[in-house]
């Protein structure tokens, strides 16, 4: 049983500095949520081994959870050369969360459906409870060029993104204030060529980090669960994320032909993947992230409509593949752990009249 409020707003303000293309943008955003939720669990676990006893939980959990953020953002293009335009960008965004999950224990009597006993709050379970507050700075510096020209157009430029995450952590005996200060780095590049009114391309590359949740770098373990163990892990690396696209279409108005291709492909490194081992004594999986290499896709389409020579009637086709290669770990039964790898294609035609 949950609720949840949220709010957000913008501004943005633009202001021409003459007339050679100067410009100065001001762009202010905030938001802020406020959420609450009761949830009850029941476990029930039998162990066929002898001398072990059947395991039974009920526990009461409430999480009340703020979050709210702001942010600002400047922009200012310089033209240095005819055409030609140099842009800087800051933004700073402010992040702030908190979350309070508690847990109480009912007794194996309690069942669903009956209020909670007098004094629950004295079967507070510190170890199952957790208290994480979270505050993020997040700055961004971009500087670019752009290039205008009667046929093409061209953005490149590099954002540099440092970052400083504030943590302060509690579950049961383990408490920890802690700061992570980390640089991401993402180019980009986009291409626009207009060949005539009604044909174009373009090509854009994008490239991203991203860094692990702080509460999965954290040296802790969750068996609230007791048949699924979740832990951190401080060896965590961060992730990159390349994604390129081209596109292109075209436009025969004498002869009413169209044609239009698109392909895309994201290739991503150090991605997170859960490893998972099994106690065959307990029957309980542990899952631990685990840094991964392999991830990417491929999307390809191939489109065209045209009118026979009488015009009176149309013919198209549409064809698309799309192909995943999707990595992660494997365990068997010996707990060894193997690299595991899914591919699927997907291959699709489409012809109308």
């Amino acid at each position: 049983d949950g609720n949840t409020f949220s709010t957000d707003a913008s501004l943005q303000i633009n202001r021409k500095l003459g007339s050679k293309g100067r410009n100065l943008t001001l762009r202010l955003t905030g938001g802020y949520s406020d959420s609450e939720s009761d949830q009850y669990s029941s476990f029930n676990t039998h162990y066929f081994a002898e001398g072990t006893e059947d395991n039974i939980i009920r526990r009461y959990i409430t999480t009340p959870k703020t979050n709210w953020n702001y942010s600002a953002r400047l922009t200012y293009s310089e033209p240095i050369a005819k055409a030609t335009f140099l842009q800087f960008s800051y933004r700073f965004q402010y992040q702030y969360s908190e979350s309070d999950k508690s847990t109480y224990d009912l007794g194996s009597e309690w069942t669903f459906g009956k209020a909670l006993p007098n004094g629950y709050e004295q079967l507070k379970d510190e170890e199952q409870s957790k208290y994480a507050e979270y505050q993020y700075y997040n700055h961004e510096a971009m500087m670019g060029l752009r290039f205008v020209r009667p046929i093409w157009q061209l953005n490149v430029g590099a954002s540099v993104l440092p970052q400083h995450t504030v943590l302060s952590y509690r579950k049961g005996d383990f408490m920890t204030d802690t700061t992570r200060n980390v640089t991401n780095f993402a180019p980009n590049v986009d291409l626009r060529v207009r060949f005539n009114k009604t044909s174009q391309l373009r090509f854009t590359y994008r490239g991203r980090s991203g860094q692990p949740s702080m509460e999965n770098l954290l040296p802790i373990t969750d068996n609230s669960n007791p048949l699924n163990i979740v832990m951190g892990n401080p060896g965590l690396k961060p992730s990159f994320t390349h994604n390129m696209m081209l596109f292109y279409n075209t436009y025969d108005a004498e002869h009413q032909r169209g044609i239009f291709t698109h392909g895309r492909i994201q290739m991503v490194q150090n991605s997170i993947s859960n490893m998972r081992s099994y106690d065959a004594t307990t029957g309980a999986w542990t899952t631990k992230p685990e840094n991964i290499n392999g991830n990417w896709n491929a999307f390809g389409m191939f489109g065209i409509n045209t009118a026979l020579k009488n015009k009176k009637f149309t013919v198209g086709s549409f064809t698309n593949v799309n192909y995943a290669n999707n990595v992660g770990y494997l365990t068997s039964d010996d707990k060894v752990v193997q690299k595991n790898t899914t591919t699927n294609l997907t291959l699709s035609e489409r012809l109308n009249g």
